[in-house]
């Protein structure tokens, strides 16, 4: 019996610090750590290395070995799965934009989710042992990272819901008769389309340091890249708490807006996306 397991080559991550740091410009931040840690990363040689990753299966049978950081320090084994979050019609005109996951090995009970976009690498993992931690870029270079637990985290911004959940079309959707509740174990995926105002746009292409210049379709990946950043975040709790995964729709980049939209800005926003995207893409879609 003969295995051939791919270790990534090198140790790619080496320990730096804000005094090393210091000349480096930052990027923009939601949230700050009382606590972390900071590591130099080849972020090109690094994204090479994790395009050699086998699509996800149900055997957890991966050759590529990577290891990450934890919050402590320690860098960590694991075997590395592509895992996309987009379909493959939108994936194939933004290649650069990857989503992956991982399965610990020295910490078993560690999963990974990992985006690889205009925004560098971005990390979340979900650990029995360590909790929930987080890899996010530090440097707007894309070669140094900052390595925190959720439990460390202070909030720099506020943020609220604007769904009412006393809506009667909530009442109505609450139960049905003879209601089967699903609990058999199998992974559902479903499809999503995500929209955009002009304002998050720019607050997004401005941390990217996107050219004026630049094209539309260039413009697009930068928007479509903070996207898939939070998405592939969300389908690593949606997945471990509900087997749900979502990915966005193949023609999701014709409801991202740069230079206009139709929204308003304001509550009445939550009841006019529906329409707007529906007009666009379809609502067969």
């Amino acid at each position: 019996l003969f295995t051939n397991l791919s270790f990534g080559q090198g140790n790619f991550w080496t320990k730096t610090s804000e005094e090393k740091l210091k000349k480096n410009k930052k990027m923009d931040r939601d949230v700050q750590p009382s606590k972390s840690v900071l590591f130099h990363l080849d972020f090109n040689a690094f994204k090479q290395l994790l395009l050699s990753a086998p699509m996800e299966n149900i055997t957890l049978s991966s050759d590529l070995i990577v290891q990450f950081p934890d919050f402590e320090g320690n860098l960590k084994n694991y075997k590395v799965f592509e895992a996309p979050v987009m379909e493959k019609e939108l994936s194939d005109k933004f290649p650069s934009i990857r989503s992956y996951s991982a399965q610990g090995i020295d910490d078993p009970t560690s999963t990974l989710r990992l985006s690889v976009t205009h925004f560098g690498l971005h990390v979340m993992s979900l650990s029995g042992e360590k909790g929930t931690y987080y890899i996010d870029t530090f440097t707007k270079d894309l070669n140094n990272y900052i390595v925190y637990s959720r439990k460390d985290i202070q909030k720099a911004r506020s943020f609220g819901c604007l769904v009412q959940d006393n809506d009667p079309a909530f009442e109505s959707s609450r139960g049905y008769e003879n209601q089967v509740l699903v609990n058999d174990g199998n992974l559902r995926q479903y499809r999503l389309a995500i929209s955009n105002t002009i304002e998050y746009a720019a607050f997004h292409l401005t941390a990217a340091g996107t050219p004026l210049g630049a094209s539309l379709a260039v413009k697009k990946g930068v928007v479509l890249s903070a996207m898939v950043v939070s998405l592939t975040r969300l389908n690593g709790i949606y997945e471990r708490d509900m087997a749900v995964r979502m990915n966005l729709v193949g023609n999701n980049d014709l409801v991202i807006f740069i230079d206009s939209d139709s929204y308003t800005n304001s509550p009445a926003m939550i009841n006019e996306i529906q329409t707007i995207v529906d007009g666009i893409i379809g609502s067969a879609n």
